[in-house]
C-alpha cells in the first residue's frame, strides 16, 4: 500500500513489513491493544547502507589483533605539486575517492602474531636494542612476505587470497577477493 496510512489490526502479535525496490525491508513486530494508537515511523535504508550496517564494527583475529571497520566516503587530493622540494616522479597530484568500506588493524602486526605465520622470523635490533619482543611490531618484513602473510591469514579464515603469488613471485591481485590485503596508500 501507500505510505502514511492508518491500519486497524487485531489485538494479537503482528508483523508489519515496509518494502520499496532498491531499499532494505523495514520489519517490526508489535502487539496492538484495544483503544491504543501505535505510531510506526520507518526510515528505509539503501541496500548498500543495510549491508554496511550489518557488518561488525570490529573483528578480532590472531588471538588479540583488532581490526576496525572504516567507511570513509571522502574525496581528497594526494601527492605533491611539481614545485615541491624532494618530490619524486611518482608523486603527482591526483584526486582520490574512498567509498568502499574496509577493515584496518588498530595496531601494527606484532612479532608474536607474525611468528604464527613464519615461526623463525627475527625483527633483529636497532642501535643495540632488540626489536624481537613479542608485543613489538614485526619489522624487517619484505613487501612480498607481508603479502604472503595476508594470503596465509586469509586461508586461516577460509577467505580467498588477495595476492596472486606463483613460485615466490608476485603476479598481481584479485580485486574480487574477500581476503586480507595491505592498505592502499590512500587508505593508510
Amino acid at each position: 500500500g501507500r505510505a502514511n496510512q492508518t491500519l486497524e489490526l487485531a489485538t494479537r502479535p503482528q508483523r508489519v513489513r515496509i518494502t520499496l525496490d532498491g531499499y532494505a525491508d523495514f520489519t517490526r513486530e508489535l502487539t496492538p491493544r484495544a483503544g491504543q494508537l501505535i505510531r510506526l515511523q520507518a526510515k528505509l535504508k539503501t541496500l548498500e547502507q543495510a549491508r554496511f550496517d550489518a557488518l561488525p564494527k570490529q573483528l578480532q583475529i590472531l588471538g588479540d589483533a583488532r581490526l576496525h571497520l572504516f567507511h570513509p566516503q571522502v574525496s581528497f587530493q594526494m601527492g605533491a605539486s611539481r614545485r615541491e622540494q624532494g618530490r619524486r616522479a611518482n608523486e603527482t597530484m591526483h584526486n582520490v575517492k574512498l567509498s568502499r568500506p574496509f577493515y584496518l588493524g588498530a595496531t601494527e602486526v606484532t612479532n608474536r602474531q607474525y611468528r604464527q605465520f613464519e615461526s623463525f622470523h627475527s625483527s633483529s635490533h636497532a642501535e643495540g636494542a632488540s626489536l624481537d619482543g613479542e608485543n613489538q611490531p614485526a619489522v624487517n618484513v619484505s613487501w612480498l612476505n607481508a603479502a604472503r602473510f595476508c594470503n596465509w591469514l586469509s586461508a586461516q579464515q577460509g577467505l580467498s587470497p588477495f595476492y596472486l603469488i606463483e613460485d615466490n613471485q608476485y603476479q598481481g591481485f584479485d580485486a574480487t577477493s574477500n581476503g586480507y590485503r595491505l592498505p592502499s596508500e590512500a587508505e593508510w
